[in-house]
C-alpha cells in the first residue's frame, strides 16, 4: 500500500452501528466509496487496480457487511489489498432503538438469515466477537455523533479531516433570475456594458475583445481590488468551516459579457500558484476552482434572435 501511496480503509461492524455515516466522512474527503460489494467482485476491482499504476482511485473505502467478513478475510485473492480495518460497535439496546426509530429492516432478516431483530443482532454479535481481532480500530458508536467519529478517525487513523471543497465562480444574468444555490452575489451591472458596442454585442466574455473592454473599464480595477479583499476573508473563513462547496455568483444584465469576464478573472486569480489562501488549511488538498457561466449561451441566443427580428422588421 505504501509503495503505491494508496490508502485503503475497510469499514464494517454491527448493522446499525453507523457504517453509512462513517463512510460519508471519507466520501466528503474525496475517497472512492465501495459499499456492500461481495468479495468476489472486489477481487475484480483489485485486479484492475493493480494494473493501473496511475489510477485516480488512490484513496478507497470499502464497506463490508459484517456477515460477509468471513468470506472477505479468507479469500486468498484479496490478500494483497491489506486495508486498515475499522470495526463499528454499538450496544444491543441502542441497535434495537435505531432500527425501530428508522423503520428499517435488518439485513440478516432481508437475506432470510434471521427472523427477528433480536436473533439478527445475536447472530451478528457472534461474528463480531470472532473477527474483531482483525481490526486496527474498534469504535463504540452508542453515544457517538458524526463529529465525534471525525475526531476519533483523526486520532486513531492518523489523518486530518477535510472536505474536498469546490469553489465556483458563477456568472449569471439578472434577467434570468439570481442562482438559488449562490452563497454570495455580486452585481457588476455598474460596469460599462459591451452590449452597446455593435462589434461586441454577439460576442461573449470569453472573447478577447470583450475581456479587454471590461477589464479596461476605469471602474473595473478598483472594484476588483475591493472585491478580492472581501473574498480573501470570505474564502479563508469558509474553508476553515470545511464547507463542501462555496458558490460566488457574479451577475450582469444578461450573463453574457461583464459577469463572464469577472468570474473568469477571479477563478484564474485564485488558481495561481502563489495564491496560498485557498490551500493554507490543507496544503496538500487544494480546493477545486471552477468558473461556470449559467446564462452565457442563453443570452447570446436571445441577442442573435433580437437582431434577426430587427433585420426582418426593417426588410418588411
Amino acid at each position: 500500500m505504501a509503495q503505491n501511496k494508496r490508502d485503503i480503509i475497510l469499514v464494517t461492524g454491527m448493522s446499525g452501528a453507523g457504517k453509512t455515516t462513517a463512510m460519508s466522512i471519507f466520501e466528503d474527503m474525496g475517497y472512492l466509496i465501495i459499499d456492500n460489494l461481495p468479495s468476489e467482485l472486489l477481487v475484480e476491482f483489485n485486479n484492475h487496480w493493480n494494473k493501473e499504476e496511475k489510477s485516480s482511485y488512490q484513496k478507497v473505502v470499502i464497506g463490508v457487511r459484517l456477515f460477509e467478513m468471513p468470506s472477505f478475510i479468507h479469500n486468498e485473492k484479496l490478500k494483497g489489498i491489506n486495508p486498515r480495518i475499522v470495526f463499528l460497535n454499538c450496544s444491543d439496546d441502542e441497535l434495537r432503538r435505531r432500527y425501530k426509530y428508522n423503520r428499517r429492516t435488518h439485513p440478516l432478516i432481508i437475506t432470510n438469515q434471521a427472523n427477528t431483530i433480536d436473533s439478527a443482532i445475536e447472530t451478528e454479535r457472534e461474528i463480531f466477537n470472532e473477527y474483531e481481532n482483525f481490526a486496527q480500530v474498534t469504535i463504540d458508536t452508542t453515544f457517538t455523533t458524526k463529529s465525534d467519529l471525525i475526531d476519533i478517525f483523526e486520532e486513531r487513523l492518523d489523518f486530518k479531516f477535510y472536505l474536498s471543497t469546490q469553489i465556483v465562480f458563477q456568472s449569471f444574468g439578472f434577467r434570468y433570475g439570481i442562482p438559488l444555490d449562490a452563497d454570495y452575489v455580486f452585481d457588476v451591472r455598474f460596469l460599462d456594458n459591451p452590449y452597446y458596442d455593435k462589434a461586441l454585442r454577439v460576442l461573449t466574455g470569453k472573447d478577447e475583445d470583450v475581456k479587454k473592454a471590461v477589464l479596461d473599464d476605469i471602474k473595473t480595477k478598483p472594484f476588483l481590488h475591493e472585491l478580492i479583499a472581501l473574498l480573501d476573508v470570505v474564502l479563508h473563513e469558509s474553508l476553515a468551516m470545511d464547507r463542501g462547496i462555496i458558490n460566488i455568483a457574479i451577475g450582469c444584465t444578461g450573463g453574457q459579457h461583464r459577469s463572464v469576464v469577472i468570474a473568469d478573472y477571479l477563478a484564474h486569480y485564485y488558481s495561481q500558484p502563489q495564491q496560498t489562501l485557498v490551500s493554507e488549511h490543507h496544503p496538500e488538498h487544494k480546493p477545486n476552482l471552477v468558473a461556470y457561466h449559467r446564462d452565457i449561451e442563453k443570452n447570446q441566443r436571445d441577442v442573435v434572435d433580437r437582431q434577426r427580428r430587427r433585420i426582418e422588421k426593417i426588410r418588411d
